[in-house]
């Protein structure tokens, strides 16, 4: 196995404790820590060869990108004619709106149901591109590296547009 899965096994184990400890509540709040422990196995186990890495790495960029382009979609059109393109109650408006000194804008969500959620996203997509740019840079072709600061230019763009001050 792969030393990551013993720090995963240690930091799923600590994540256990917290559980008993915490009750119910805690149970709740660490679904999302569990989630990521989980996948985190499936991606050590499943990318161990040089050609799998590459196909996770191209795969996560080109859809990272398309949600990308898609928020910047959302975007426009709410510029364009107010009309917010997610299934959204009016009550919540307010939370998926960021008002400006420039005017109002929508926080972006793609298709991830939230905009922190698609800013995590673009997160993980960006710094994949950027080890790609700078450690694989001599192995890719010029077009590819265009496409790669292409795809790197919508990620930014998208996740200005989540206006997630967090990330």
């Amino acid at each position: 196995g792969s030393p990551l899965n013993l720090l995963n096994l240690v930091l799923l184990s600590i994540a256990f404790l917290s559980m008993l400890n915490g009750g119910l509540f805690i149970i709740i709040a660490m679904l999302p820590l569990i989630k990521s422990m989980f996948f985190s196995f499936f991606i050590i186990d499943i990318v161990r060869r040089r050609e799998l890495i590459f196909f996770f790495i191209k795969s996560l960029i080109v859809i990272t990108t398309i949600s990308a382009i898609i928020g910047i979609f959302q975007e426009i059109v709410f510029l364009g004619t107010e009309t917010i393109l997610l299934f959204v109650e009016s009550k919540d408006i307010p939370l998926i709106t960021e008002s400006t000194p420039i005017g109002l804008f929508l926080r972006v969500q793609a298709f991830t149901g939230n905009h922190l959620s698609l800013a995590n996203f673009l997160i993980f997509g960006l710094l994949a591109g950027t080890n790609v740019f700078l450690y694989l840079n001599t192995a890719l072709r010029s077009n590819e590296k265009r496409m790669l600061i292409i795809a790197m230019l919508l990620m930014s763009t998208a996740l200005i547009f989540t206006f997630s001050k967090t990330n």
